[in-house]
């Protein structure tokens, strides 16, 4: 559920309230193109969204969240996790605060007095209608096109189901990251940090990279590996790779290159790797795993493992993890 994305706006307006935490709020956003209409309910930790013909139960304690069809009542329900925003009508007032915006005056917003704040330069000229006693913004214009607008404001605990029906509830939740590679790894995800994120490193090192079992975490002893040091993220080359009868890999596209007899005992050494390194690890028949990986380095010489779940048939999950400490580092 997108909200008006506040870093391009430069505001400043003081809010000294608190946001409610048992509400019904009804917001039209249209930063996506047509106008789309959201009926978010909170009770304390539980909030419950309607848009889009669809119907999702977030809560805010365990960070789990269920969907549901509104049009289709007898689909599936899916079940998840979430981080960042819910979607909290409140936050963005939040963010302006934030930020460098006037105060230019005051007019009545869908029955609410709200205060009037503006900013920026021509052509993100913004303007803001915010509600001084909660915080919520009640409008958002951006070049004179309204973004966001709160329709109604009920305060107090919402009249709508709070909480997921048995057919949602019953069903197992997915593990979270950090669950996935303590249970990959043996060991606690803090020591690990997920390779294709960045920030790279500013610090220079040599990477050792083997690839291993999840759970054993024992060497997988035969793949093929190839490697692309020349892109750069977000724009790199497009490529390729080919397979023969018997399982034989071949690479191309940009300067991605096999350097699978580079590996000693199953182990590759790359000195002074760069801050972005493409690598493609082929198994044969059973599949192949590639990432964009960005330089974590946690010492002179850091640990890149893939850790493949199925060395049989790789599409079961491959994780590509940094080892930044614990007893996995420098193995």
């Amino acid at each position: 559920m997108p909200r008006i994305a506040l870093a391009l706006f430069p505001f400043a307006f003081a809010l000294a309230q608190t946001a409610p935490t048992a509400y019904t709020v009804v917001q039209t956003n249209s930063m996506m193109g047509a106008p789309v209409t959201m009926t978010i309910m909170r009770d304390g930790s539980k909030v419950v969204i309607d848009q889009n013909g669809a119907r999702q139960w977030f809560d805010l304690d365990s960070h789990r969240n269920w969907t549901v069809s509104l049009k289709d009542t007898s689909g599936p329900c899916s079940v998840g996790r979430w981080s960042g925003d819910w979607g909290d009508p409140f936050a963005g007032s939040a963010d302006l605060a934030k930020q460098g915006l006037k105060e230019t005056g005051a007019e009545t917003i869908n029955g609410v007095p709200a205060r009037i704040i503006e900013g920026g330069a021509p052509p993100n000229v913004v303007k803001g209608w915010l509600d001084p006693k909660t915080g919520l913004l009640m409008r958002a214009d951006l070049a004179g096109h309204t973004i966001i607008e709160t329709k109604s404001f009920a305060p107090g605990k919402p009249v709508g189901p709070m909480t997921p029906p048995a057919s949602c509830t019953s069903q197992t939740l997915p593990p979270s990251d950090d669950e996935r590679i303590a249970a990959e790894t043996g060991d606690a995800a803090a020591n690990y940090s997920k390779a294709m994120f960045p920030p790279a490193s500013n610090d220079s090192c040599s990477v050792v990279f083997r690839v291993v079992q999840a759970g054993s975490l024992q060497p997988v002893a035969k793949f093929q590996v190839a490697l692309d040091s020349v892109s750069a993220p977000g724009n790199g080359p497009s490529y390729n790779t080919g397979i023969s009868a018997d399982g034989h890999y071949t690479f191309s596209g940009g300067g991605l290159h096999e350097v699978t007899a580079q590996l000693r005992n199953g182990v590759l050494r790359i000195d002074n790797v760069p801050q972005y390194v493409y690598l493609d690890v082929a198994f044969g028949n059973a599949g192949e795993a590639s990432a964009g990986v960005y330089r974590h380095c946690a010492g002179p010489v850091t640990t890149l493992l893939l850790v493949v779940k199925n060395p049989a048939k790789v599409s079961d999950g491959a994780d590509f993890l940094w080892v930044t400490s614990g007893k996995n580092a420098g193995r």
